[in-house]
């Protein structure tokens, strides 16, 4: 999980970090809970 966030916070958008090989379901889960995060900060 820690690659993912290095890689969202010098990418900037969750589009443009790299999957991980061997590891969807954990980047599926990083993705699903960014996402979550920034619906929860628009309102």
């Amino acid at each position: 999980m820690k690659t993912y966030q290095t890689k969202l916070k010098e990418k900037g958008t969750i589009a443009e970090v790299d999957v991980v090989l061997g590891a969807t379901i954990s980047f599926d889960q990083f993705k699903e809970a960014v996402e979550n995060a920034m619906e929860k900060a628009e309102k």
